[in-house]
């Protein structure tokens, strides 16, 4: 071989390991950049499935108390029922009540009114009684025959 054969297969093989040497640090730095690249989405996918862990987690809470909140609404509408029967019940109470009083003072009316019919009648009948027992007495025909004109 010659020497201007050498020198160009020299320069060669020196260009091919600077090529090589380049093409290592590619994909060295590659191999690096790729390796970051999975750990970044290695970790992102970890954080996404914690955060959807703990939506989940949420998410349930949230149905728990939504469902403790219907459970207590239910419950207080169950004991508004039951205040609306008790006060309808006092109310109807209250009325029959007041309608007895009426009857009862009606009743009472009723009875001072027969009482004073009864007193009348006492008066009329002491009132008459009481004539013909002036009528009965002997001066009493004279007072007449004298009081007549």
């Amino acid at each position: 071989m010659s020497e201007p054969q050498r020198e160009v297969l020299s320069q060669q093989v020196e260009r091919l390991e600077r090529e090589k040497s380049r093409w290592r640090f590619l994909a060295l730095s590659t191999s690096g950049v790729l390796v970051l690249l999975f750990c970044a989405a290695t970790v992102f996918g970890i954080l996404a499935q914690v955060r959807a862990i703990k939506a989940m987690r949420e998410a349930e809470q949230a149905r728990a108390r939504a469902e403790d909140e219907r459970q207590r609404a239910l419950e207080e509408r169950e004991r508004a029922e039951i205040a609306r029967q008790e006060a309808e019940q006092q109310r109807d109470q209250a009325e029959k009540a007041r309608r007895d009083a009426e009857k009862a003072k009606e009743g009472e009316k009723e009875a001072r009114e027969e009482v004073m019919r009864a007193i009348y009648w006492e008066q009329i009948s002491q009132a008459q009684r009481a004539l013909v027992e002036a009528d009965a007495r002997p001066g009493a025909k004279r007072l007449e025959k004298a009081h007549k004109p």
